[in-house]
């Protein structure tokens, strides 16, 4: 499932040292912009023990610092030791800085979009069989210009469907970005769904009371569960069955594979 990556500092032991009770669908230690540039080698030997000892690392993703930082060669040396975890890239700009790390390392990535560059060459970052999802970073992307996230609703709609668009046309899942004001349970409602609404799987997560929301809000309705399992039930799934009236209902190979699709979302939960 996708529905929930929660960042936690990777220098704050007491904060590693809860993510087995977390409920999220994925860990995010980041060693990027939560931890200040004297504790980077500290985050790091905290991360390499905590993997070390952890048996489920596929849940598990590591954030990076940014290509041109001097930490990132720090970064992959680590990353290099355990081949399950998922890489969060940032500052991603061009398909040549995605190249540099899959020459480096054969880990998962999640390739963040966090400037109008970027965003302009998403089509090429993401045709990559090592990028396996993408992330919004709104707040980054929009730093140049003065004007409020509310005063730029046009703006915004259009970068969001450029973004989903170009992570749906690659079969990509897409994640929206982080709700900052984590003390309003509205406002993070208000994001959610207006993020499934433009079709995002999923969400960032900055704080423990955040997960359980976006868990919910981002799972599927049970209608939707009803209605794949009726659609097995009457078909057995055949797609080679073509269009058929069944029992009342009109049976066709799309929903056959909708109802595919969710159930198979079902599956992993």
């Amino acid at each position: 499932m996708y529905r929930t990556f929660h960042f936690v500092p990777a220098d704050k032991a007491k904060y590693i040292s809860n993510i087995n009770v977390l409920n999220a669908d994925h860990i995010i230690l980041d060693l990027e912009d939560s931890v200040d540039l004297i504790n980077k080698d500290i985050a790091r030997d905290k991360v390499d023990y905590l993997l070390g000892n952890t048996k489920d690392l596929f849940r598990i993703w590591i954030r990076c610092n940014s290509i041109d930082s001097a930490e990132f060669s720090k970064d992959i040396k680590l990353i290099r030791k355990y081949p399950q975890v998922g890489l969060v890239l940032p500052k991603v700009e061009t398909i040549e800085d995605v190249k540099s790390i899959t020459s480096q390392i054969n880990n998962r990535l999640i390739v963040l979009i966090e400037s109008f560059h970027s965003l302009n060459n998403i089509t090429s970052i993401v045709d990559n069989e090592q990028v396996i999802g993408l992330g919004l970073g709104l707040e980054d992307m929009l730093i140049n210009i003065p004007r409020s996230e509310s005063e730029l609703s046009g703006l915004i709609q259009g970068i969001y469907q450029k973004f989903i668009l170009s992570a749906k046309m690659f079969n990509k899942f897409c994640l929206a970005g982080i709700t900052s004001n984590y003390k309003s349970k509205d406002q993070l409602v208000h994001d959610c769904n207006k993020a499934i609404s433009y079709g995002f799987d999923g969400k960032f997560s900055i704080h423990p009371n955040q997960i359980e929301i976006i868990n919910k809000i981002f799972s599927l309705a049970q209608e939707r569960v009803d209605w794949a399992l009726e659609v097995q039930q009457l078909s057995n799934l055949d797609e080679s069955l073509g269009y058929q009236i069944i029992s009342g209902k009109l049976i066709t190979p799309p929903k056959i594979k909708k109802a595919k699709t969710i159930l198979s979302i079902m599956e992993k939960l």
